[in-house]
């Protein structure tokens, strides 16, 4: 677990903490020193929001606040659900370019979203699952129909099921 960060649904926030106050709560408790707090902040660029409170942030800067506690540990694996959940398109951009940049520091990223043309400027593999199986995986290359793909999967998934009532 100690390779693992993940950010899931909305971050888990003190509302009446600062982004630095809110890191240090995780780093403390991952017995990490204050250098890497700022590193990460630097890194989802939140190193700027000062004394603001976390519950005075927008849904932006409260995703960039979540992925950089995911961050801390430098984690090997980053899990993220629906990263781009109730963002404004700049807050999706610079978010994409981020989970972008995660594989060349050597990160392997895990993205979970029902927004497949999301999923389609961000991933370089994808895997479908339908009916808590399996269905596909494999490379994305332009040009492929992911909406096609995903409904092939979801209706093939559904025969089967039906077939084996």
């Amino acid at each position: 677990l100690k390779d693992i960060g993940s950010l899931i649904e909305s971050p888990p926030l003190y509302d009446n903490l600062t982004a630095y106050e809110n890191a240090k709560v995780h780093a403390t408790l991952l017995g990490l020193p204050d250098a890497r707090i700022t590193e990460v902040l630097k890194t989802v660029d939140m190193h700027h929001a000062g004394k603001k409170k976390a519950g005075q942030f927008s849904m932006g800067m409260r995703q960039r606040l979540g992925i950089a506690i995911a961050l801390l540990n430098r984690p090997k694996l980053l899990i993220l659900d629906e990263p781009t959940n109730g963002l404004d398109p700049i807050g999706i951009q610079e978010l994409r370019e981020l989970i972008r940049s995660f594989p060349e520091q050597g990160m392997t990223v895990i993205l979970s979203s029902h927004i497949l043309s999301e999923v389609e400027q961000i991933a370089d593999h994808i895997g479908i699952i339908s009916g808590g199986y399996l269905g596909y995986q494999g490379r994305i290359n332009k040009g492929d129909d992911l909406e096609r793909l995903f409904m092939d999967v979801v209706k093939s998934t559904r025969e089967k099921e039906g077939g084996e009532q």
